[in-house]
């Protein structure tokens, strides 16, 4: 199966599993088209489907001049699928992209980022070719994101900026109990709405670098965050989407301009250190050495057999920022990530 024909297929269905996470399925298809395993995603989407939502009927046109009233509603999904789905045609979906990414970018913490990085998904898969059915999936992701709509505080005052690392480690974890991080990501992280203090470190990290080693730092940094903080399978889930969130920003920022790509890092990292606040067990400190560095083959094809989604996306952008960096730790984060997991059931 193409990945055409997998993202054809799973437009039936809603962004959403039937037990209340999220669908993975178009973004675990486009990262098995990336890693060079089409022969594979007609297996894995077909296991998913029963897992899936059908998708719900449209309810009423969203007032795009009134968006801001308009977001924030997962029973909306279907309508704002229609707006984006009139946007891209009548505009493009490179200007869509442009209009509407910046609107979104405060609410980057969306469904566990899940929002941002099928949107980034969607957006490479345009890249490397431009079909139907992969603007049709740029659609759904952004209304993905827009229809799960949330925001982190944030406060913009005068604090000492520092790079990633630095930032990461000034900021304490909370030390919640267990219960209070049941539920779904969102809901944990609900208690950081009245946190001053992590508000005001949304300023802390020093945005004056170039762009594009920025990126590669903010990765590199929550790449490390993983191999010292992933000890359990719910923390290897909720870290995972700290690295895939800053990919993302890197396959969506070449649409934006340059201070709207530095906004969209800026809340990326923002988000990251959510999930590091309400998520970790003790304060961060960058790992001395990698424990482990399996080989990029190796990597691809014990991901592959694994099965789970969460592993699969973090090897593949393991793998495209090791391309980029040479940087061993995101290679170990990724085998962390699936030894922490159960493999999907066969």
């Amino acid at each position: 199966m193409s990945l055409d024909n997998a993202l054809g297929s799973l437009r039936r269905y809603s962004c959403e599993l039937r037990n209340g996470l999220t669908n993975h399925a178009p973004m675990v298809a486009e990262a098995l088209h990336h890693l060079g395993l089409d022969a594979h995603i007609q297996a894995w989407v077909e296991a998913e489907i029963p897992r899936c939502l059908p998708r719900p009927a449209a309810r009423s046109p969203i007032n795009a001049a009134a968006w801001q009233t308009e977001v924030g509603d997962p029973q909306r999904f279907s309508d704002w699928v229609q707006l984006f789905e009139q946007s891209i045609d009548e505009q493009g979906w490179p200007a869509t992209v442009r209009t509407w990414v910046p609107r979104l970018t405060p609410a980057f913490t969306s469904a566990a980022a899940h929002g941002v990085i099928r949107t980034g998904h969607a957006l490479r898969a345009l890249g490397g070719r431009v079909t139907q059915a992969r603007r049709l999936e740029l659609a759904d992701a952004l209304a993905f994101w827009a229809c799960t709509f949330t925001t982190l505080p944030v406060s913009i005052g005068r604090v000492e900026q520092v790079p990633p690392s630095a930032a990461l480690a000034s900021l304490a974890p909370l030390q919640l109990q267990a219960q209070q991080r049941a539920g779904s990501i969102t809901a944990a992280l609900g208690v950081l709405q009245e946190d001053a203090e992590f508000a005001r470190h949304f300023d802390r990290l020093a945005t004056d670098d170039e762009f594009d080693q920025l990126t590669l730092d903010v990765a590199a940094t929550f790449a490390r965050l993983f191999c010292r903080a992933a000890q359990s399978p719910l923390q290897a889930i909720v870290f995972t989407h700290a690295v895939t969130g800053v990919a993302a920003v890197r396959h969506i920022a070449p649409y934006l301009e340059q201070e709207q790509q530095k906004l969209l890092l800026q809340h990326g990292f923002h988000t990251g250190c959510a999930l590091y606040r309400v998520y970790a067990d003790h304060r961060y400190e960058p790992p001395v050495a990698e424990a482990y560095i399996p080989g990029v083959e190796e990597s691809i094809y014990d991901a592959l057999d694994h099965g789970d989604e969460h592993v699969i996306k973090l090897t593949d952008a393991a793998i495209e920022f090791t391309q980029v960096t040479a940087d061993g730790f995101f290679l170990t984060a990724a085998e962390s990530c699936r030894r922490l997991l159960p493999a999907r059931p066969r």
